[in-house]
C-alpha cells in the first residue's frame, strides 16, 4: 500500500506544478498584453463627451498602441476626465502642444484615444500633464449628416428625373435641341462652318509663319529691311523725300486751285456787263463805238503819214533829210566794230 500512496502524491504534485506553471504563463501573457511590466507615465485629458470610452481601452500614437485608459471620472459639471498610462518610450514623441481625440478601432470597433505628438520644437510632455483636445464628430452627428446627405441625394435624384423627363418630352431649349431635327441640322451646318473657318485660320497662320520665316531669311529684302540699318536708313530717307514731294505737290495743288479760282473770277468779270471788260465784250453799242474809234485812228494815222511825207519834201527841211539818209548809207557801208 505504501508504493501506491507515493505514486498518488507524485501525480498530485505534478498536476499542481503544471497548474502553477500555466497560471504564471497566463499572468505573464496577460501582463504582456496589458503591458503591466513596462514603465509608464500618466497623462490626462478632459472631454465634453467620451462616447462610451471605458477604462482598459487602448491609446494609439501614429497607429501604434502606446498605452491604456487607466481611469474615467467626472470633472466639474459637464466634463469627463480621462487618465491614461503611456509607455515611457513614447514620452519623447509626445509634446506639450500634442492633442488627444476619441476614435474607434475600426468602423464599429471599441473606442480608443488617438494621440497627436505635436510640434517637435515644443517640450515633451511630463508626468500628470493635460493634453489638448481635438474635437471630433460623434456618431449621432455623423448619422445626422449622413441622413441629411441622403435627403439631398434624394432631392438631386428627383431633379435629375424631372429634367430627363422634360428632355424626353422635348420641353425647354435643350429638349427642343435634342428632339428638333432642323435645329440639329443647323448645328451641324454651324460646325461645318466652324471647320471651314478653322481651315482658313490654319492657312492664314501658315502664311504668317512663312512670312515670319522670310523675315529671318538672310539676303531677302524683308530681312534687310528689318536687320540692315543702312537699308532701313535709305528707306527712311526715301520716305522723307516722298513726304517732302507730297507736301510740294500739295502746295502746287493749292496754287493751281488759287489760279483756277482767279480764272473763274476773271471769267465772271468778263461776263459781267457792269465791268469795263464785260461791257466791251457784251455791249454791242460800246463795241460799235470802239470800231468807229479804231477806224478814226487808222484814218488819222494815214493822214499823219501823208503830213510827214509832205514835210520831207518841204524845201526848208529837205536838206536835213538828205544828209541823214547819206549818213545812214555810209554807216551801212562801213559798219563800226
Amino acid at each position: 500500500m505504501k508504493p501506491n500512496k507515493i505514486n498518488h502524491s507524485a501525480v498530485v504534485g505534478l498536476f499542481i506544478t503544471i497548474g502553477v506553471l500555466l497560471l504564471v504563463a497566463v499572468i505573464f501573457l496577460l501582463g504582456g498584453q496589458q503591458k503591466k511590466f513596462i514603465k509608464t507615465f500618466t497623462v490626462k485629458a478632459i472631454f465634453n463627451d467620451i462616447n462610451g470610452l471605458q477604462a482598459g481601452n487602448n491609446v494609439w500614437l501614429f497607429g501604434v498602441k502606446v498605452g491604456t485608459i487607466k481611469k474615467v471620472s467626472f470633472s466639474g459639471n459637464n466634463q469627463v476626465e480621462v487618465t491614461m498610462h503611456i509607455e515611457k518610450d513614447a514620452q519623447s514623441r509626445i509634446h506639450k502642444d500634442g492633442t488627444a481625440k476619441i476614435s474607434s478601432d475600426g468602423f464599429i470597433g471599441s473606442k480608443i484615444i488617438v494621440l497627436h505628438g505635436g510640434n517637435i520644437a515644443a517640450p515633451q510632455v511630463e508626468e500628470g500633464d493635460y493634453l489638448h483636445i481635438a474635437e471630433t464628430a460623434g456618431t449621432e452627428e455623423i448619422l445626422a449628416t449622413l441622413q441629411q446627405n441622403n435627403k439631398n441625394l434624394l432631392e438631386i435624384t428627383g431633379n435629375i428625373k424631372t429634367v430627363s423627363k422634360k428632355l424626353l418630352n422635348g420641353e425647354g431649349s435643350l429638349g427642343i435641341l435634342l428632339s428638333d431635327p432642323t435645329m440639329a441640322q443647323d448645328i451641324k451646318t454651324a460646325i461645318a462652318h466652324f471647320k471651314a473657318v478653322s481651315v482658313k485660320s490654319e492657312a492664314l497662320i501658315a502664311n504668317v509663319q512663312h512670312f515670319s520665316e522670310g523675315l529671318h531669311k538672310k539676303g531677302s529684302l524683308a530681312n534687310e529691311l528689318v536687320t540692315d540699318t543702312i537699308v532701313f536708313n535709305s528707306v527712311r530717307s526715301t520716305v522723307a523725300h516722298l513726304n517732302t514731294a507730297s507736301q510740294n505737290l500739295q502746295a502746287a495743288s493749292l496754287k493751281v486751285t488759287s489760279f483756277a479760282d482767279s480764272l473763274q473770277k476773271a471769267g465772271a468779270s468778263l461776263n459781267d456787263p457792269k465791268k469795263p471788260v464785260g461791257m466791251i465784250l457784251n455791249d454791242t453799242e460800246v463795241a460799235q463805238n470802239i470800231r468807229v474809234m479804231i477806224k478814226n485812228l487808222e484814218s488819222g494815222s494815214k493822214k499823219l503819214d501823208d503830213d510827214l511825207e509832205a514835210v520831207q519834201h518841204n524845201f526848208l527841211l529837205r536838206g536835213f533829210f538828205r544828209r541823214r539818209e547819206k549818213a545812214q548809207k555810209q554807216e551801212a557801208m562801213h559798219p563800226t566794230n
